[in-house]
């Protein structure tokens, strides 16, 4: 079974969107939310469809990001990228947050 991997900045964006969802919507629609993000990295992980999209294509020649995929679930995008076991999601990102700088900034600090 492929895994996946949450790297500290993900494990904080997640943290921070059950958080506000708590305050908005209540503990169960924060779970089922979680739930929901939780299963759809797992999904990706073993390659189950739909699948994620190479970030490139959201940076529209400003800077590459090859290794960089993205996926969404819900208000969010999953950033991510594949290793041998699964993947390694890098971070989630709300989809009113402007996610090409956002992932000119992950390039430049990754080197990816």
């Amino acid at each position: 079974m492929s895994r996946f991997q949450l790297t500290p900045r993900a494990i904080d964006s997640l943290t921070s969107i059950f958080g506000w969802t708590i305050e908005r919507f209540g503990e169960q629609q924060a779970a089922d939310y979680r739930d929901a993000l939780i299963e759809r990295c797992q999904a990706l992980a073993e390659g189950r469809p739909p699948h994620g999209r190479p970030c490139d294509v959201l940076l529209e020649g400003r800077a590459e990001a090859t290794e960089l995929l993205y996926a969404r679930e819900g208000g969010h995008f999953i950033l991510f990228r594949k290793d041998k076991a699964g993947i390694v999601v890098i971070d989630v990102v709300h989809e009113r947050r402007d996610l090409p700088r956002m992932i000119e900034r992950l390039v430049r600090s990754d080197g990816h």
